[in-house]
């Protein structure tokens, strides 16, 4: 019973970890590379406060993931 618990927690992670990277990616990274590529001039604060938005979301499911990890079995 414990292999299957351990199995299930990993998955778990894997999957929030994912979505952690895949916030990371669409809400962060994009736009932050987009504006510097596109416009090399002020900050655009709107831009900015939806990637630190974007980032705080990917820590929190990065976070999840690790909680999940805590369930394995030794």
């Amino acid at each position: 019973m414990g292999i299957q618990r351990n199995e299930k927690a990993k998955l778990t992670a894997a999957y929030l970890n994912g979505i952690a990277i895949a916030v990371a990616l669409a809400g962060a990274l994009t736009p932050t590379l987009t504006g510097v590529q596109t416009n090399p001039g002020p900050v655009n604060w709107g831009t900015a406060g939806i990637v630190a938005i974007c980032v705080v979301v990917s820590l929190s499911f990065h976070m999840l993931a690790r909680r999940a990890l805590n369930e394995l079995a030794e």
